[in-house]
Order: C-alpha cells, then structure tokens, then sequence
C-alpha cells in the first residue's frame, strides 16, 4: 500500500510542476510579447464669441444711435444696461471711463456721477464713476480704475448678462449749465479682461 501511495504522491507533485511550467511559459510569453499604448485624442475647437452692447432698460433692443436723452434733474436716473456674453468661460472684466458734460459753446465742462449696477449671486457690485470738469481727462483718471467683474462660469453657452448704467447731476452742475443747450459725454465700455 505504501509504494502506490508514493507513486500518486508523485504523479500529483509531477502535474503540479508542469502545470507551473505551463503557467510559467504562458506568462513569460506574455512579458516579453511587444507591447505599444494607443490613445484617442478628441480636440474640439470651439470660435470664442463674445458681444457687447448697450441695450434699454426694458428690452434687449440695442439703444439708437449709441445715445440716450436724459432729463436735467439732480437725482439718479436709470440710462440703459449694458448687455454681455461670452461664450468663453472665467472671470470677465468690464472697465469703464466717461468725459465731463461738454458742449462747444460751453468753456467749462461739467461734472456728474455714474453708476454701473451688476447682481450676481444676489450680491450686488456698484462702480461709481465721480466724472469732474477737467474736459481734457476721462474719468476715472489716474490709478483709479472703475471695473465689472463677471463671473461666466466654465463658459460655452452665451448667456448674457446685464449691467444697468445710472446718472446723476450735481446741483451744482444743474445751476452752471447754459440753457437751450445740449451736453454729451462719452462713456468708454471695454472688456479688459481676459
């Protein structure tokens, strides 16, 4: 009984070596086969779009003639809103300067506050513009920068966002003005970033 034993024993030891050779040579095979990495690169340019313009207060019709009339009264009155998108995603930055009140027949210009409104998040920014008499500056003038900052997300889609614009005389301004005389200022709207 012993010697069979011994004869299975070993028939079970000879076709666990070979299986392990078996193995063996299937996974050597393996480690020394070529290998190479492929891989899919899907590029996708997207045109960057991005538009700005002054619009109404109660439409998105652009204002006509790029001007607005406005009444000579001391308080704050509501222009227009500035209407912004972009399909590029991030922080967007709006700067804005304007020029003093003028008119050719006036020597002295005239001063005037400007508001620009932007809500986002139920915060709400306001840039106020102090524009002085100097008709030979824009306002504001030196280091003094008036800037919007626009958050557009991861970008995209072209939702726009609104910006109100609002003015207010001075008294001061109000009783220096000439009568039957029309005063403009220039304001400047620029994105400035990215």
């Amino acid at each position: 009984m012993c010697p069979r034993f011994f004869i299975c024993k070993g028939l079970l030891n000879m076709k666990k070596a070979m299986m392990t050779i078996l193995l063996f040579s299937v996974f050597s095979v393996c480690l020394f086969a070529d290998s190479f990495r492929f891989s899919i690169v899907w590029d996708k340019v997207v045109e960057s779009e991005t538009t700005l313009s002054v619009v109404n207060l109660d439409n998105d019709s652009e204002v006509e003639n790029h001007s607005k009339d406005l009444e000579i009264v001391s308080t704050v009155q509501d222009v227009a809103r500035i209407k912004y998108a972009s399909n590029e995603g991030g922080i967007h930055v709006l700067s804005y300067k304007a020029t003093p009140l003028m008119n050719n027949s006036d020597q002295s210009g005239h001063s005037f506050n400007l508001f620009f409104s932007y809500t986002e998040n139920d915060s709400t920014d306001v840039q106020e513009i102090q524009v002085g008499t100097n008709k030979s500056l824009t306002y504001p003038n030196g280091s003094v920068k008036a800037e919007t900052s626009i958050n557009m997300g991861q970008g995209g889609v072209l939702t726009p966002r609104y910006v109100l614009i609002q003015v207010e005389l001075p008294d001061v301004s109000v009783d220096t003005m000439q009568t039957n005389v029309k005063y403009t200022s220039t304001i400047t709207i620029e994105r400035t970033s990215p």
